[in-house]
């Protein structure tokens, strides 16, 4: 006879579906570990008879899978102005075109540690917790040029032109935050039970804290009738506040796909536990209160097991005609896990 012990949610099976000894008193099965299951004890007893037994045990502690996995952030801002015009007056005409770019660019690399797995049986999800080993700031880009040109011409016969120039570079550039987030934050992968596959991830992404340093320039000419006199200024100075730039994400939240409504998921998990709801009870529908997230949150690419990401990108753009008002936002991550050998 063979008894086994401690299984919760796992499952035992034999070819006959009786556990049978040969002549060495071997046996054979086949068991396959649940989620809940800790520790399983197999008991073999013999009785030949004559008041003899003989009875042996083996005890298999359930060791949870554990995965290594590196987490990819990649994030983007731009800022495009153009805007040119030209006025005449009774005494005079005036001109002005004016440039700016500005880019602020960070990709970040992030080796992880799983922490713990939960099921969340009311959504039919299990969510793996990894802590951040390192924070690594793999790239940075960030500039910032604005270029403006101004002329007026009078017919007292003076006038000016000049053009004006400022040019902002970083300085001091840090993660934002990165011994807090090291220690105290987590990166939680959402997987469904049903195809075994992350369906999104939860991450606020990472920043860089950096300083402008600004250097301004105005050169040109003006003029009466003296004749023409230089303009040449130009200063420097280092902000005393840093800015903080996020590769985080940047779509409008949307209902979230992987979430069922409250009520959906109270009957789903009833049903699963062979719990009928009392006829006397309703669980009112709760649509408008359903959770929200990012779409740049959501598995969009990969097999959802080694491989997998998501992205997102929002732009404003107020531009008119020969004038240009536009800003374009970025966000990309990535996900690369193994199962580390047991």
């Amino acid at each position: 006879m063979v008894e086994i012990n401690g299984v919760m949610d796992g499952t035992v099976t034999s070819g006959s579906g009786k556990y049978i000894l040969d002549g060495y008193g071997i046996g054979y099965i086949e068991y396959r570990a649940g989620e809940k299951d800790k520790q399983i004890r197999i008991t073999a007893i013999f009785e030949p008879g004559g008041g003899v037994i003989f009875r042996d045990e083996a005890t298999i502690t359930i060791k949870p899978l554990e995965y290594e996995a590196t987490l990819t952030i990649k994030g983007s801002y731009t800022k495009t102005q153009h805007s040119s015009d030209s006025k005449e007056y009774d005494n005079g005409t005036h001109k002005e075109i004016s440039d700016l770019k500005e880019i602020e660019a960070a990709s970040f690399y992030v080796p992880l540690k799983m922490e713990r797995a939960d099921d969340v049986p009311m959504f039919n999800q299990r969510w793996e917790y990894y802590r951040p080993l390192d924070i690594n700031l793999t790239s940075c880009n960030i500039s910032y040029r604005y270029k403006k040109f101004n002329s007026s011409s009078y017919k007292t016969n003076h006038g000016f032109e000049q053009t004006l120039t400022r040019d902002k570079n970083p300085e001091r550039q840090e993660i934002a935050g990165k011994e807090t987030l090291q220690q105290h934050s987590n990166i939680i992968l959402v997987i469904d039970k049903e195809t075994n596959k992350v369906v999104k991830i939860v991450t606020g992404g990472y920043g860089v804290d950096f300083y402008w340093n600004e250097r301004e320039k105005i050169t040109g000419y003006s003029w009466d009738e003296d004749g023409k006199k230089p303009i040449n200024y130009s200063r420097n100075k280092t902000d005393d506040i840093s800015t903080y730039f996020g590769a985080e994400p940047v779509e409008d939240p949307i209902p979230d796909p992987t979430v069922k409504s409250v009520a959906q998921s109270v009957r789903t998990y009833l049903k699963n536990l062979g719990t009928p709801l009392p006829a006397d009870i309703e669980i009112p529908e709760d649509e408008d209160e359903k959770a929200e997230i990012p779409p740049d949150l959501l598995v969009e690419f990969g097999d959802g097991k080694t491989f997998f990401g998501g992205d997102g990108k929002k732009v404003i753009d107020n531009s008119k005609g020969s004038t240009i008002n536009r800003q374009e936002w970025v966000f990309n991550w990535q996900v690369t896990r193994k199962k580390k050998p047991l």
